[in-house]
């Protein structure tokens, strides 16, 4: 019994030591060894885009949002600006028009609020250039952003072209974190760029190729994954491309925070029912990629599991570790009242992992 305990540990451990260190450290060696570098056809003109946008009770943000999208510069190529009203009437729209007279912009109100990604399915068939930039409401696209994105295009290999978030200065702790974790995940996806292909887009700005882009199902929770995905298993690549910048706030409310990674955890899970051929090594030419950085991160709860009930066999490190999760979770009971940053801290392991458990049991939803 020690022995497979014992096992059952050090197979737990090496799981999550592969998912948070080995798999970063492997890509970052691996890109600066065997970098795929861009073949850009010479002189190939900069393509045209079609910005689309799904907003759904977005108040004054939406029209400060297009505000923005209508006073970027020209080199950012945008010939139109198709926007889905989520729930929304024909007279919203209307009055949105009266505010906004551009003729780049096209609005499309749907009445029965059915998500982004039915919203996104009913426009990418309206866009006429050979380009589509899909966007977020919330951020803010630095002049320049969209030409970048465009400028990788003159490589026929190209299919989707991902922009960066970056956030305002952080002034809490919750807020730090996320800033500390986006710098992270974007120096692993710059390499994992470099080597072949990102699994996935920032779903605040990225561009794609008309043809390679597949109308999403309805439901769909992760449309910036399973777009951009489609596109890879069709044998196009997924870069990342720094520069290409929108502005974001982060979240100061942990709590807003873990609802966001269930949700994205949750679509992760329903990923592999949408497109089983991202599970073949044979059809999915970056699996190892969507492996490591997609699909082991929502396992790794179960992982923590394992390697906590192995330690039933070592009394010694069981009441260790028994203490540890009672601190945890102690904390997250207290961090609501008591706002301090050590009870966020503490509160953070038990957090995370109760929220990927839930996103593996709970039906995945828009809402």
């Amino acid at each position: 019994m020690p022995l497979l305990s014992l096992l059952l540990l050090a197979a737990a451990l090496l799981f999550l030591g592969y998912t948070y260190l080995l798999y970063p450290l492997a890509i970052l060696l691996l890109a600066r060894l065997r970098p795929r570098p861009l073949r850009p056809v010479p002189d190939a003109p900069l393509p045209r885009a079609t910005i689309l946008l799904s907003a759904r009770d977005e108040g004054t943000r939406l029209p400060q949002k297009l505000r923005e999208l209508l006073a970027l510069p020209a080199s950012d190529a945008i010939d139109a600006i198709l926007v889905g009203l989520d729930g929304a009437s024909p007279a919203s729209a209307d009055a949105l028009r009266a505010l906004l007279p551009d003729s780049r912009l096209h609005l499309h109100p749907f009445p029965d609020a059915r998500g982004k990604a039915a919203v996104l399915a009913d426009l990418i068939p309206l866009a006429a250039t050979d380009v589509l930039v899909f966007l977020d409401v919330r951020q803010t696209v630095l002049p320049g952003s969209i030409e970048k994105l465009l400028c990788t295009f003159a490589d026929p290999s190209v299919a989707v072209a991902s922009g960066e978030l970056l956030f305002a200065a952080p002034d809490t702790p919750d807020a730090s974190a996320a800033d500390s974790y986006w710098s992270f995940e974007k120096k692993l996806r710059a390499a994992e760029s470099a080597l072949a292909s990102v699994p996935g887009a920032t779903g605040a700005l990225y561009a794609i190729r008309r043809a390679a882009a597949v109308p999403p199902p309805p439901g769909t929770l992760n449309d910036d994954v399973l777009i951009p995905m489609r596109a890879v298993l069709a044998g196009g690549r997924c870069l990342f491309v720094p520069g290409a910048t929108c502005l974001d706030v982060p979240e100061t409310d942990l709590a807003v925070e873990l609802r966001r990674k269930r949700r994205t955890a949750a679509g992760n899970w329903q990923l592999l029912r949408l497109e089983p051929r991202l599970l073949s090594p044979r059809q999915n030419p970056i699996f190892l990629q969507f492996l490591s950085h997609k699909l082991c991160r929502i396992c790794t709860p179960f992982a923590c599991l394992v390697a906590y009930f192995s330690l039933l066999a070592f009394p010694g490190l069981f009441l260790l570790a028994s203490v540890a999760l009672l601190l945890s979770l102690v904390a997250a009971l207290l961090r609501r009242r008591f706002r301090h940053p050590l009870l966020n801290l503490l509160a953070a392991p038990f957090l995370l992992n109760y929220t990927l458990l839930q996103a593996a049991f709970l039906p995945p939803s828009w809402r």
